[in-house]
C-alpha cells in the first residue's frame, strides 16, 4: 500500500500511516512561529499554500520537534527501563553485500547516526541523503567501498513523514522501534 506525501509517492512496507486533527493554535508551538522556524531548512521536504510535508530523521530530533508540555509524540515508557517511540529507518549494505536494518537514533546536519536493529555494536555514522523535491525522492548514492574505513553504505532511507494541511487534516508515517534505558535498539515493531 501506498500514500501520497507533496510529490513522493510512499510505500508503506512495514510503517504504520495514521491520520488526526491537529488544532491550527498548536502547529507554531510543535514547529514555530513565524512558518516553522524551529525546523531545520532540510526538514521541510515540500511545501504549497495549503500543505507542508515535514521529513524528520532521529528518535532524538522527532522528539525534539513532538514533545509538548513534557509529554513526547513519538516515545513512550511502557515499562520502567524499555520504550517504544517512533522515528526514521535505513537499510545499510556492507562489503559483501549483506543488508542489515537500522533506526536513526541522532543526527547532525550532514551525518545521521545510525543503530543496527537487534544489536549492542556502536552508533554507524552515515552521510545525509538528500532530498529531491522536484522528482519526489531521496538521492542516495552508489557505495564505494574502496576506502577501507567506510563498513556500511546507505541503501534505503525512510524518514518520519509529518503531511501537515491548513485545515488541520495530518497524517504521519514512522518506523516503530523499541530500546531499552541505554538506548540499545531491542527490535522492530510490526503491526
Amino acid at each position: 500500500m501506498s500514500y501520497k506525501f507533496g510529490n513522493e509517492r510512499v510505500v508503506l512496507y512495514s510503517q504504520p500511516y495514521r491520520k488526526f486533527h491537529l488544532n491550527s493554535l498548536l502547529l507554531p508551538t510543535l514547529f514555530g512561529s513565524p512558518s516553522f522556524s524551529s525546523l531545520f531548512p532540510y526538514e521541510i521536504a515540500h511545501r504549497t499554500a495549503g500543505v507542508t510535508i515535514i521529513h524528520i530523521a532521529s528518535l532524538r530530533r522527532a522528539s525534539e520537534v513532538l514533545t509538548l508540555g513534557g509529554l513526547s509524540g513519538v516515545i513512550h515508557v511502557k515499562t520502567p527501563g524499555l520504550n517504544f517511540g517512533g522515528c526514521g529507518k535505513v537499510i545499510l549494505v556492507n562489503q559483501m553485500e549483506q543488508y542489515v536494518v537500522g533506526y536513526i537514533k541522532d543526527e547532525t546536519q550532514d551525518k545521521i547516526h545510525v543503530k543496527i536493529d537487534g544489536s549492542n555494536e556502536n552508533i554507524i555514522e552515515i552521510n545525509r541523503p538528500v532530498y529531491d523535491s522536484a522528482n519526489g525522492k531521496y538521492n542516495i548514492l552508489q557505495p564505494n567501498f574502496d576506502n577501507a574505513t567506510i563498513q556500511f553504505a546507505l541503501s534505503e532511507y525512510w524518514p518520519l513523514r509529518l503531511k501537515l494541511n491548513k485545515s488541520g487534516s495530518c497524517s504521519i508515517i514512522l518506523s516503530r522501534l523499541s530500546f531499552n534505558d541505554e538506548q540499545s535498539v531491542i527490535q522492530t515493531i510490526m503491526d
